[in-house]
């Protein structure tokens, strides 16, 4: 395992945790591996949730990934239990450390296609379940496509939306990020709001955004508890 893999293992592992953390109690939870949900209700119901969280923190601290303290917050692990959902409050704040978190590993590994988010409010779309983040950040990419199309990429470009775009929705808002009083945006950052766009685009025509290879599926357990499995190379459409 190179320095970076062990750099992108070591983070991955808490960001499970906290995936698993804010799906747990909710519909969404059954979406996640397999075999990873069964090792976090072991650790759940045995009480050593705690243990390996402070282990994954040591770990990703130890490669020397620099992380906000919120991010080591364990206080919302003390309301995890059995057959209880987590309290809205402590979900929406581990979904904010996630939406932190996953623009860094795709730093630390642009190939690995880490878990995206359980969805906290599911929609059905044509094509399949829609969340609310995405459903919102698809209203501002086709309320920006009407509002100016003349910021659209250009058709021999093959792109579908740009920072241009973005730009143009965190200076003026839109019906999905309304600005606030003193005009601040509510537009997410620029990776996240193109990880939602993608996943949109995703659902609604079909087209996927996979990279040029695949990673290793990485769970919650550590990677010698569970060996990795490799996808297969595929093609990336976009």
């Amino acid at each position: 395992m190179t320095e970076a893999e062990a750099r992108y293992s070591a983070l991955y592992r808490l960001w499970q945790v906290y995936l698993h953390m804010r799906a747990w109690g909710r519909p969404e939870y059954d979406d996640l591996e397999s075999e990873a949900r069964e090792q976090f209700t072991e650790l759940l119901t045995t009480g050593a949730l705690f243990s390996f969280v402070e282990d994954c923190k040591r770990d990703a601290l130890r490669v020397g990934i620099s992380v906000p303290d919120r991010w080591l917050d364990v206080l919302c692990m003390g309301r995890v239990s059995p057959g209880q959902a987590l309290p809205k409050a402590d979900a929406d704040h581990i979904g904010k450390i996630l939406d932190e978190m996953y623009p860094m590993l795709v730093r630390l590994d642009p190939d690995a296609q880490p878990s995206a988010s359980p969805s906290t409010d599911r929609r059905d779309a044509a094509t399949g379940s829609m969340s609310d983040a995405v459903r919102k950040a698809g209203a501002s990419l086709e309320w920006v496509r009407n509002e100016q199309p003349d910021l659209a990429p250009d058709a021999a470009s093959g792109e579908r939306y740009n920072k241009d775009q973005y730009d143009y929705i965190r200076e003026h808002g839109g019906p999905a990020y309304p600005l606030e009083d003193d005009r601040r945006s509510t537009v997410p950052s620029w990776d996240t709001w193109t990880r939602y766009v993608r996943e949109y685009l995703r659902l609604t025509d079909g087209r996927r955004n996979e990279p040029r290879r695949g990673g290793p599926t990485r769970s919650v357990v550590r990677p010698e508890d569970i060996a990795d499995r490799r996808r297969a190379d595929r093609d990336d459409k976009d």
